[in-house]
């Protein structure tokens, strides 16, 4: 269906080689809006999602990509999906890809009230 609407695809082989590659997509400085499904993560390193599947991204390559995403245009949106914080998992990981992104400063206890 992306290639129908001409749209590019990054999967996860590309963007573990080139961690900005995201960042290279639009016109620097441009608005971005980031969606993004947590299951891209692969299990071992958040299985607290609604679909796991093996091969995705370390939680380190994400946060790199994301923060690239970041440095170089403008983020004016975010939506996240595919968490479930009731399964267990080490929160630290969301924390570092919630803070490559800019949302919070401090750590704290994510997902949870």
């Amino acid at each position: 269906m992306a290639h129908q609407h001409d749209l590019t695809v990054v999967d996860c082989a590309t963007l573990r080689a080139q961690s900005t590659r995201l960042a290279e997509l639009p016109p620097p400085g441009a608005a971005v809006y980031v969606h993004l499904d947590l299951d891209v993560l692969d299990p071992s390193a958040l299985p607290a999602v609604a679909v796991p599947t093996p091969g995705g991204l370390t939680a380190a390559a994400l946060a790199r990509s994301l923060a690239a995403v970041r440095a170089h245009h403008q983020v004016v949106g975010v939506g996240i999906t595919e968490y479930v914080p009731q399964l267990e998992h080490d929160q630290q990981v969301l924390g570092d890809v919630l803070d490559a992104l800019g949302l919070i400063g401090e750590r704290q206890t994510v997902g949870r009230p």
